[in-house]
């Protein structure tokens, strides 16, 4: 259960870091 919850922690995380990546590197070329 502990594993299982942290795979869960991982992928929400990540799934965050990368809308933050995604957003940022929007604004970039938007930028340009």
């Amino acid at each position: 259960m502990r594993e299982t919850g942290f795979e869960g922690f991982l992928l929400e995380l990540g799934g965050h870091i990368a809308s933050v990546v995604f957003f940022q590197t929007a604004s970039a070329c938007k930028a340009v």
